[in-house]
């Protein structure tokens, strides 16, 4: 996998925030695609998810991430209602909400994943130490792009993670204090 820093474009999205285990958010959005259908707004960029919480740190039911559209918008609606519940898997209701979001352009250390998405983890985690060893340091939440739907378990994502250069420490030798 090919690990590379650049500067990402900004992005306009909807969302709905899931709350549970990352693997989960696929009902997420369902029900984001459900209202985009319902109010007639057309997607205009790639499907997305935002993940916020650190899987080997968070408990299962704390974990937050967002199923995301990118979208024109000049063309989304101002405000944007609930999602109803018709909107929730079957059997299920739903409060959730329907969000419009922007993220600003910044610096990312990108790769592109192609494998199974139950294997996206070992991706991370080859791209956080290549971060460590190229003095870099995460710096907000990674976003993932989905380039192709996946087929029998295997995708195609592009994951950003924001990063920093990590501040170098001032060394003083010992003869000088």
């Amino acid at each position: 996998m090919e690990i590379e820093i650049e500067e990402s474009g900004s992005i306009d999205f909807m969302y709905v925030e899931h709350r549970g285990p990352y693997d989960e958010i696929c009902h997420t959005f369902q029900m984001l695609f459900h209202y985009l259908d319902d109010n007639e707004v057309l997607p205009t960029g790639p499907t997305m998810g935002q993940y916020f919480s650190d899987p080997e740190s968070t408990p299962n039911d704390r974990m937050k991430s967002w199923a995301m559209v990118g979208i024109d918008a000049r063309n989304a609606p101002e405000t944007v209602n609930p999602c109803p519940d018709e909107c929730a898997p079957e059997g299920e209701t739903t409060d959730v909400e329907v969000r419009k979001g922007h993220i600003k352009s910044r610096l990312t250390a990108k790769a592109t994943y192609i494998g199974s998405m139950s294997d996206i983890d070992r991706a991370y985690s080859e791209m956080m130490g290549w971060l460590f060893s190229k003095g870099y340091e995460p710096n907000g939440p990674c976003l993932e792009i989905y380039n192709k739907e996946p087929v029998d378990g295997l995708g195609e994502v592009e994951i950003q993670i924001p990063v920093k250069e990590t501040p170098k420490k001032s060394f003083t030798p010992a003869f000088f204090l």
